[in-house]
C-alpha cells in the first residue's frame, strides 16, 4: 500500500476514514480540495467526499467597478436565496500528481478494506 507523495498529503487517519489535502498545480491556496474516504459500518457503504472552498473570483477582471458589482450581486443572491452557482477549479496536469491522486484513492480504499477485514475477524472471534 503506497502512500501518496506528489501534490497530495494525508491530513488525518481514523479507523474508518482518511482525510487528504489535494493541491492544484498552480499552487494557489484557493485551489485546494479536501478528500475524505470513509466507511460506514452500519450500512457497509464506502464514500468519497470532496470539499472545496468556493468563492467569487474577481482576479480575472481588471475593472474595479465590475469586480465590486459581481461581489454585490453575489451577496444579494445569497441573501434572497436566488440560485447561485459556485465553482471551484483544481488543475492536475503533471503525471506524478495524477498518479499520487490515484495512489491516495487506492490507499484510502485499502485502509477501508483492512478495517472491514479486521471488523469481520473481531466479530468472528466474539462468536
Amino acid at each position: 500500500m503506497n502512500k501518496p507523495s506528489c501534490g497530495i498529503s494525508i491530513i488525518k487517519e481514523y479507523d474508518q476514514s482518511t482525510f487528504f489535502h489535494l493541491s492544484c498545480d498552480c499552487l494557489s491556496p484557493e485551489h485546494t480540495w479536501v478528500l475524505e474516504m470513509d466507511y460506514d459500518d452500519t450500512y457497509g457503504d464506502m464514500t468519497l467526499n470532496i470539499w472545496a472552498e468556493c468563492c467569487i473570483h474577481s482576479m480575472y477582471n481588471d475593472n474595479w467597478f465590475i469586480r465590486q458589482w459581481n461581489k454585490i450581486t453575489g451577496i444579494w443572491k445569497i441573501i434572497f436565496n436566488i440560485p447561485f452557482i459556485y465553482t471551484s477549479d483544481l488543475g492536475i496536469t503533471d503525471e506524478r500528481h495524477i498518479n499520487s491522486f490515484i495512489e491516495a484513492l487506492e490507499y484510502g480504499r485499502e485502509r477501508i478494506h483492512n478495517h472491514k477485514r479486521n471488523k469481520a475477524t473481531n466479530d468472528n472471534d466474539t462468536d
